[in-house]
């Protein structure tokens, strides 16, 4: 079938785009992948060029890979040598091309990259020094992970204020840590790739020129979400033959804190006043009132493309709007909605529930658990046995059978706190002895570790399932939890019953080495079991579900102060926020349940400003 038989007329002059800079501003469901993909065909086919000098370039490995296998998916581009990457893959094939030239002028340190695991180790390991109570809570480790990329790529030193440490000389000191550590290690991270790339073709005029030559046709998806050292790299190597095909939607820039920023689409005939523009407007995803409500939403945004999005179908679309008194009574209204949906036929893998983050969806998660209803989430950690308060049940355990691992005792160590120092334990063996031994000079912390010593004994001879509640009730681990809760604003009744959960489980086996080699086996299978989760509701973040689509989609917990998120003071971070809001919105393609509480934590709640301008 031709291309003219397929596409819109917009569609048609984006795809028939021959040399020279263009901003193709592609909104929700519009099929930006397809013209992109047809693109390359149009280049190649009907243009001739070389495909060894197009690159097409995307933000994750995944999308790439799609991209590519869809192109070679076309007659006669089976064996296409067109580059297919991501902005790091990309930068780094050039550092290499350098490699393969001048090795001594290229930096030692690109030799070897820190991996994801590295990267997470380096701040534990600070964290382990300067806050140890933190060390393993993956949630604030998280946070500090996404804090270091976002200063590499802008150089702000911001992480959020309810997170330990968040005051500037701790963020200092982390950075020094983190930059010492890469050092120690010969690695460089995925940051240092864009800024030592961007180095090198600034310097090496030669090394510019063949990589300009080598990259003449550049076309790049999601372009709202560059940031600076990316586009700054992007226009030198495209400011010889200025061939570069922007594709993107400013309306879905969502990823500030990782220092992207639309601006750099906004403002692209600032850079490229002869760009040629074309809008691909028709949504083919949404029913009309789905898309007509989007649209009274985003355009509340004064830092935007003026633009307006229809839809392409037929059928209008529904959206509906529920208040409920409460969580609890929001996700069980949700929860049944879903059961009446999947018995009209509707499969589980088109229905999504979406919350701004992943506390708002966790009540509505664990009703799907307790129903039997088959759910997947876009985040790892949602396994109930991956969570650190099964980890921590699991280290104290660990700790009276013979194998006596750091990890065990840096994990639980100061939960509840006993001020014991990770410097205690140099190795990755550990021992009471040198435990002791360390302390030896300190009768007050000699005392504090005597008891700890004991506690673990007797735990050592007790069922697991008793074995959790003295944890909890004899060593203190609650009372440490209800302070731990205060300081992260934790959902304490929440751990408190994957506690009890835990204990009733632990009653199934004679012994504690058997529960512990259970829970090992059940992670496994949890792992295996994603991979074949398609058929299965989607619970995620606004953020976790960009570039997907379902047949219905819940947004529940739409108060003030949660939608748009309360740290949002600044007119750009509401903007931001309103942006998270429409890529939510537009997920969904038949219908859109709206939903807020009159209540939430035992006072009165605030439908969200976004609901309503949603509507107007």
């Amino acid at each position: 079938m031709s291309p003219q038989n397929t596409f819109n007329d917009s569609q048609l002059r984006a795809i028939a785009h021959e040399d020279g800079p263009a901003i193709v501003v592609a909104g929700p469901g519009s099929g930006k992948t397809a013209v992109l993909v047809s693109r390359i065909r149009y280049l190649i086919k009907e243009l001739h060029k070389n495909p060894s000098e197009i690159a097409v370039i995307t933000f994750t490995k995944a999308a790439a890979e799609e991209m590519e296998s869809r192109c070679r998916a076309i007659p006669g581009l089976e064996s296409t040598t067109v580059t297919f990457g991501t902005f790091h893959s990309l930068f780094l094939a050039v550092i290499r091309m350098l490699k393969g030239k001048r090795l001594s002028a290229v930096p030692a340190r690109t030799r070897s990259i820190l991996a994801d695991w590295e990267k997470r180790q380096i701040i534990t390991d600070f964290l382990h020094v300067k806050a140890p109570e933190f060390m393993y809570d993956e949630l604030i480790v998280s946070t500090y992970e996404d804090a270091v990329s976002r200063y590499r790529n802008t150089q702000k030193k911001s992480v959020p204020g309810s997170a330990p440490g968040a005051d500037p000389p701790f963020f200092s000191d982390l950075i020094e840590w983190y930059e010492l550590e890469k050092k120690k290690r010969g690695r460089i991270d995925f940051e240092d790739i864009l800024s030592e790339c961007e180095q090198l073709l600034t310097e090496d005029t030669r090394l510019l020129e063949d990589v300009q030559a080598r990259f003449k046709y550049l076309m790049i998806d999601e372009f709202q979400d560059i940031n600076a050292v990316q586009y700054r790299t992007i226009c030198l190597i495209a400011g010889r033959y200025r061939n570069i095909f922007a594709v993107g939607d400013d309306d879905q820039a969502i990823y500030g804190f990782r220092g992207a920023s639309p601006d750099f689409m906004i403002r692209f005939k600032e850079q490229f006043p002869d760009a040629s523009s074309y809008f691909l407007d028709i949504n083919y995803r949404s029913g009309a009132a789905i898309v007509e409500a989007s649209q009274h939403l985003i355009k509340k945004n004064s830092s935007r493309i003026p633009k307006t999005i229809h839809t392409g179908r037929k059928e209008p679309g529904t959206i509906m709007y529920h208040v409920y008194r409460d969580p609890d009574a929001e996700a069980e209204q949700i929860v049944k909605a879903v059961r009446r949906l999947i018995q009209g036929g509707i499969p589980c893998g088109r229905i999504a529930v979406l919350g701004r983050t992943h506390l708002m969806v966790k009540p509505v998660l664990r009703r799907f658990q307790e129903h039997g209803i088959p759910c997947r989430s876009s985040r790892k950690a949602e396994c109930r046995l991956n969570h650190f308060l099964i980890r921590d049940i699991e280290a104290y355990y660990r700790l009276t059978l013979d194998s006596m691992r750091r990890a065990d005792f840096l994990l639980v160590m100061n939960r509840p706190f006993r001020n014991i120092s990770p410097a205690a334990f140099p190795d990755e063996t550990a021992s009471w002895e040198r435990l002791f031994q360390y302390y030896s000079a300190n009768k007050e912390m000699t005392a504090i570790i005597r008891e700890f010593y004991r506690n673990i004994q007797v735990l050592g001879r007790l069922p697991a399932d008793t074995g959790i509640t003295y944890i909890r009730n004899v060593i203190g681990y609650d009372e440490f939890l209800s302070r731990y809760a205060a300081k992260i604003n934790g959902d304490l009744s929440e751990w408190r019953e994957i506690l009890d959960k835990a204990a009733a489980d632990a009653e199934r086996y004679p012994n504690v080495k058997d529960w512990l080699s259970n829970i090992d086996a059940s992670r496994s299978e949890d792992g295996a079991e994603d991979k074949d989760k398609a058929e299965a509701v989607m619970v995620s973040t606004y953020h976790g579900v960009k570039g997907l689509e379902f047949h219905t989609v819940f947004l529940p917990s739409l108060n003030e102060g949660l939608v748009p998120d309360k740290k949002a003071v600044m007119m750009a971070e509401i903007e931001e926020e309103r942006r998270l809001f429409y890529v939510a919105v537009t997920r969904a393609a038949e219908c859109l349940h709206l939903s807020w509480t009159q209540e939430r934590r035992g006072k009165q709640a605030a439908v969200s400003g976004f609901v309503e301008e949603s509507v107007k």
